[in-house]
Formats: structure tokens, C-alpha cells, sequence
């Protein structure tokens, strides 16, 4: 049988073929199939660009980012090769622990500004950056996102570019930044789709911005000390019953009303998230017990505190078994020492891995 040059091979099988094989290769690979032809190059330059997620040195971000930046100028120099920036789907930029001048902004937003598929975007800055801004760099964005992860600030500039028209079609709103914003306000018309909101260090009045009037059912929020759980009023004023939350507890005190008050408000969760740095015992879990009959649908628990409030596997048993009586509905549980446990239904009997 008559060898085929590798050229031919294109030709042999039809594209969507060779894409879902492109699709498979390792993103280490993938370069060199690229370079096999130019029909491999068109075809794999979509697989290698859709999602941009791998972790990599700061230097080979930057190239990669500068790459992206001048994909345009790049293609009409040889008009024959797919423009890659076209590609990207998803993208995250990761400098956490990096500092974050003005050059590497610019070149951010060079970069966004090429990316007209774009629709999944995490900018994660550090701490430090946290409470500086820098959400100008998303200017850039010129396409429909659907979920954003920052840890930018919550300035003015982020503000208004959450009010832009083209950024109605965010779904999952991630905020790890500091609030900063005095002059601009959510309109009541943006951000019409958001379903899922989290974050970090805004406080109640901020939580109310972005969730009042939206269809929000999954949320995450941290209670702050000296507090008055206001940050689960804020929450409620969503236009649609909360399904699943996730709370950072920073006081001990509050664990005695949070479940309570949790039960009050979302009777209708169905999943429920607690991590707190307070030290827990026994006592502090079953004291929590009577107030799980508040949920209707609770299907799943997770209550994650310090190391030093890891518990002993029959005291842990012993909780999930007091929970699973109160709260017919409870499907899984994890406690302290992160075994999951399963309370069957029936025979109310539980089972661990």
C-alpha cells in the first residue's frame, strides 16, 4: 500500500474528526501538531486557545499574553493563519504572586480587547492589589462574558463596566476585592442573568447592591465580626429563593444563631456551607440540631472549622446521626474531619467511605 504524506491526511478524515483528535491531545502536544501543516495548524489552533486555564512561570504568561495582544497585527502579516485570539474561550490571568504595575495592565487589556469569544474570564491579582485600581484593564472586554472571578478592587471603573449593555449575559459573579466605589451604582437594569454570586470582602449594604431584584440562587459571604448577620438580609433580597450558600464565619458568637437564622430565611436550601476559624465542639454541633428542621429540601452540609476542632470519627457519627433524625432530607454531611457521610433514607443508618 502506497505511503500518504502527512498533508494527505486532512483530506483522509473529515475536520470535525481531527477536532475532536486535536481535542484529546495534551496541551504540552499540541504546539507540535500545529507545526505538522498548515491544514493541522487551522484546525488545532481552537483546541490549543479555547481555554486558557494551566498554571505557568509569570515570563511565560507574559509572552503568551503579548502573543494574544498582537494576534491581529500577527495575521495580517500572513492573512493564510487563523487568528488564536478568536479562539479563546476561557481565561485566567494569575499573578498572585507577582506585583501588578501599569505595563502589565496595558498589556491585559491589549489582550482582551482581541478576544471577541470570550466569555469565561478570572483575573486573580494578590492581596495586595486587592485594594488598588486596577479593574480598568477591563475595558478591554469587548465580548459577552459569563462568568467573571476577580480580586480586583470594587472601584467606580468596575461599577461601570458592569453597567455596560454588552455585560447583561453574566451568570456567575466572583468579587475578591476590597469595595472602594463611591460615585457609581449598580443600575437596577445590569447583570439581569446573575445567578451565582461571591465574595469576599464586601459587607452587607455592598451584597445588597448586586443581589436586589436578581434571580441569585447560589451565593457566598462572609460574616463579619461585630456583626448582626446583616449579610444574610442582604442576601434575601434576591428575586428568587436561595438553593446553595457558602458562609465564611469570622466570630464565634454567631454560630449560635446562624443555623436559626439561616432556617428563617432560605427554607428551601438545599445545600449548606459553613467554614469558620472559630474552635468547635461536640456541644457547638449539637446545639445546632433542633434548627435543621427549619430546611424542607437541606440535601447536603459541610461544617468546616480549625484543625484544632477536628473531631474523632464516633463523635462525628454521633453529630450526623442527631442531624440526619432532625432533617429527614439530608443526603450527605461533612464535618470537621472531612469524611463524608451518608444518611440513608430509609433506615436513617449512615455509612462512611
Amino acid at each position: 500500500m502506497p505511503s500518504r504524506a502527512l498533508s494527505d491526511c486532512p483530506r483522509l478524515l473529515p475536520p470535525e474528526v481531527l477536532a475532536i483528535i486535536f481535542e484529546q491531545a495534551t496541551t504540552e502536544a499540541l504546539p507540535s501538531i500545529l507545526l505538522a501543516s498548515s491544514s493541522f495548524h487551522a484546525l488545532g489552533v481552537k483546541s490549543l486557545y479555547q481555554s486558557i486555564t494551566s498554571r505557568v512561570s509569570p515570563c511565560k504568561h507574559v509572552l503568551r499574553l503579548r502573543a494574544l495582544a498582537c494576534a491581529s497585527a500577527s495575521r495580517q502579516r500572513l492573512p493564510r493563519l487563523p487568528n488564536p485570539a478568536l479562539s479563546v474561550r476561557r481565561l485566567r490571568i494569575d499573578f498572585h504572586v507577582n506585583v501588578v504595575n501599569a505595563n502589565l495592565l496595558r498589556l491585559i487589556y491589549r489582550a482582551l480587547r482581541e478576544m471577541k469569544s470570550l466569555i469565561d474570564l478570572e483575573l486573580d491579582f494578590g492581596l495586595a492589589t486587592s485594594y488598588t485600581h486596577t479593574a480598568w484593564c477591563l475595558r478591554g472586554v469587548s465580548s459577552r462574558l459569563e462568568t467573571l472571578h476577580t480580586s480586583t478592587a470594587v472601584d467606580d471603573t468596575l461599577i461601570a463596566w458592569l453597567n455596560m449593555e454588552n455585560q447583561r449575559s453574566i451568570k456567575t459573579l466572583s468579587l475578591r476585592g476590597h469595595p472602594l466605589y463611591s460615585r457609581e451604582s449598580l443600575s437596577p437594569d445590569s447583570l439581569p442573568a446573575l445567578t451565582a454570586f461571591r465574595s469576599v470582602h464586601l459587607r452587607s449594604a455592598h451584597i445588597a447592591t448586586f443581589v436586589r431584584g436578581r434571580p441569585v440562587e447560589n451565593a457566598a459571604a462572609t460574616l463579619f465580626i461585630r456583626g448582626r448577620l446583616e449579610e444574610l438580609d442582604a442576601l434575601k433580597l434576591a428575586s428568587v429563593p436561595l438553593k446553595r450558600t457558602t458562609l465564611l464565619c469570622l466570630e464565634e458568637r454567631h454560630l449560635e444563631s446562624l443555623i436559626p437564622a439561616l432556617a428563617a430565611r432560605f427554607p428551601l436550601l438545599d445545600g449548606l456551607h459553613i467554614v469558620t476559624i472559630a474552635i468547635i465542639t461536640i456541644d457547638h454541633l449539637k446545639g445546632m440540631t433542633a434548627a435543621l428542621s427549619g430546611f424542607s429540601q437541606l440535601r447536603h452540609i459541610t461544617f468546616m472549622a480549625s484543625e484544632s476542632s477536628q473531631l474523632t470519627g464516633d463523635q462525628e457519627r454521633e453529630v450526623v446521626h442527631e442531624w440526619a433524625a432532625a432533617c429527614s432530607t439530608l443526603a450527605t454531611v461533612i464535618l470537621t474531619g472531612g469524611v463524608v457521610w451518608y444518611p440513608e433514607p430509609e433506615s436513617r443508618r449512615l455509612s462512611s467511605p
